[in-house]
């Protein structure tokens, strides 16, 4: 699916500071870039009501789609020590990956046969085959109750961001980042949009909606979105990386 190729666009845009590795912790309370902070500032924030609820919402937003990145690569970590690190350690990533109840039953099911090898080179051959079963794809592979996933939560915020200000084009843009990170091109597309009809200028929905029309074969209009962006005056780090992002994009298929 074209989605998965224009994950290095989505998320990465919406939030600069939260999302690349090894950023400084700058800014404090709601807008902290350690989440431990952010996340609690801003619920406070949101519980008190009043004038700043909006933005402690959008702000809440991008703290837990840093979050569900967060989290995705923690379990990628664990699925690639299940599978190829020493046996404690790799018993260990795999028993994690099969706990956590964000995982998708396909991963989980892995985890499941890897720990079945690991289990039976140990000698436990009665719990090697109950996890082998449980591999095939048998009922006990799914935990009890799926958690909310964080960017299930970034949505829900950018939402109430919305309601509370339809007219906030770069709480659509983020959300519509964040659709597009679940592979839910129409909606994320949809955002973007609405976030461009608001704001024209609004880089981060131009480069998301520029990166869709390239992968569903509207070659023109990416183009269009792309030299949009490079016109734009950059100012931040986040802007400046988004150009950056244009220009390559550009060149690659030999546009002026």
């Amino acid at each position: 699916m074209f989605v998965k190729r224009l994950l290095a666009c989505a998320l990465l845009i919406a939030v600069p500071g939260f999302a690349r590795a090894g950023a400084a912790e700058t800014g404090t309370g709601c807008k902290s870039e350690n989440l431990a902070v952010a996340i609690p500032a801003c619920t406070a924030l949101i519980e008190a009501g009043g004038a700043e609820a909006g933005p402690a919402y959008f702000d809440r937003g991008r703290a837990y789609v840093a979050q569900f990145y967060a989290d995705k690569q923690a379990v990628e970590e664990d699925a690639r020590n299940c599978i190829h690190n020493a046996e404690e350690a790799s018993l260990a990533a795999c028993n994690r990956v099969i706990d956590n109840p964000a995982v998708d039953t396909h991963l989980r099911e892995s985890a499941f046969f890897y720990r079945s090898k690991i289990l039976s080179a140990a000698g436990k051959g009665d719990e090697s085959m109950a996890d082998f079963q449980r591999s095939l794809g048998t009922p006990a592979t799914a935990p009890a109750e799926k958690a909310p996933s964080a960017a299930g939560k970034a949505i829900a915020d950018f939402s109430k961001a919305i309601e509370l200000d339809p007219n906030n084009a770069a709480a659509f843009a983020q959300r519509g980042d964040t659709y597009l990170a679940l592979e839910n091109v129409k909606a994320s597309l949809a955002d973007f949009e609405q976030a461009i009809k608001i704001d024209s200028k609004q880089m981060v929905a131009l480069i998301g909606r520029a990166v869709i029309r390239n992968g569903t074969g509207d070659p023109v209009g990416a183009v269009a979105d792309f030299k949009a962006i490079i016109a734009l005056p950059a100012i931040t780090e986040q802007e400046k990386w988004m150009q950056n992002v244009a220009k390559e994009r550009l060149q690659a298929v030999g546009a002026d």
